[in-house]
């Protein structure tokens, strides 16, 4: 049985894998014309270890410990949202996750370009505008 001490080890390396390797570039130069902000599964530290290494990119960060909702649920994108102070016309998501971020996305009429690093076959109903294997891929 894990301790208390374990689950935190665990926790704090996971909180610290670095991006895959095209990542902080490519973020980097989004956040020169963009307003970029995380909506991440997560809560507030989590996602503060996670960023750590991508420097002051981001406008904003959205959290589910924020919005108490966690992806597929719209709550999380609702919030975010008003928290952004945005429509969702004026939203482009990219996203790994196909159910946790397709499925909670289409409801709202968010646009979705999805990076399939994996090759996964998309599953039926969700539909993003693009489909990119990595974010070199995406135009800066």
């Amino acid at each position: 049985m894990p301790t208390d001490r374990d689950v935190a080890a665990v926790l704090g390396r996971l909180s610290r894998v670095p991006p895959f390797a095209e990542v902080p570039s490519v973020i980097e130069a989004l956040a020169r014309n963009h307003r970029l902000s995380p909506i991440s599964n997560t809560d507030d530290d989590f996602l503060a270890g996670t960023l750590e290494g991508l420097g002051p990119v981001f406008a904003t960060t959205v959290t589910a410990e924020q919005a108490r909702a966690y992806k597929s649920n719209p709550g999380l994108f609702q919030f975010a949202l008003r928290k952004l102070g945005v429509d969702p016309a004026d939203v482009l998501h990219v996203a790994q996750g196909t159910f946790s971020d397709l499925a909670g996305c289409s409801t709202l009429g968010l646009r979705v370009v999805w990076v399939n690093r994996k090759g996964a076959a998309l599953q039926e109903g969700l539909e993003p505008i693009a489909v990119i294997d990595d974010l070199s891929a995406f135009p800066t």
